[in-house]
């Protein structure tokens, strides 16, 4: 696996604290990222001090980003306010990840399957899957990717 160095950049993950957020945030604090987190109904505390457990900053805020047009809007607004300093903002929309609570609780096995039937790679993603993006995104490797959201969904929309 390629090895990406982020020491003393700083990361915001909504959704940090659980499933999806939490393997980022926790990616990006062992690439050396200090990260603020947000949360709404699960505590961020926890993941919180797994990244301080990495000698990373951390920071939990509860936020309530469920409207997801609105999320994008904003990402977009702030990636064009501070991309004259120097600052990416870009986001992920993850498709079908297993081995998340989302899935396990509002997905049946019978769904999932269904679900993977449909996606070229043929199969469901993991939190790996997504956290490999983001740490791509917030590397050199993507100094010129910026307002942009990247569908993580084994090419769904190919179909």
């Amino acid at each position: 696996m390629i090895q990406i160095n982020l020491t003393d950049k700083t990361a915001l993950v909504t959704g940090g604290n659980t499933g999806l957020g939490r393997a980022i945030a926790l990616a990006l604090a062992e690439a050396g990222v200090d990260v603020a987190l947000t949360y709404f109904s699960h505590p961020g505390e926890e993941t919180a001090a797994a990244i301080r457990a990495l000698d990373r900053k951390a920071l939990a805020l509860r936020l309530d980003a469920t409207d997801s047009a609105e999320v994008s809007r904003v990402m977009a607004e702030v990636a064009k306010e501070v991309a004259p300093l120097g600052i990416t903002v870009n986001a992920v929309a993850p498709g079908l990840i297993l081995e998340t609570p989302f899935h396990d609780t509002f997905n049946t096995e019978e769904g999932k399957r269904a679900t993977i039937a449909t996606i070229p790679l043929r199969r469901g993603g993991v939190p790996d899957d997504v956290a490999g993006t983001v740490l791509c995104l917030v590397s050199d490797l993507a100094s010129f990717v910026t307002g942009e959201t990247t569908e993580i969904n084994g090419g769904v929309w190919f179909t």
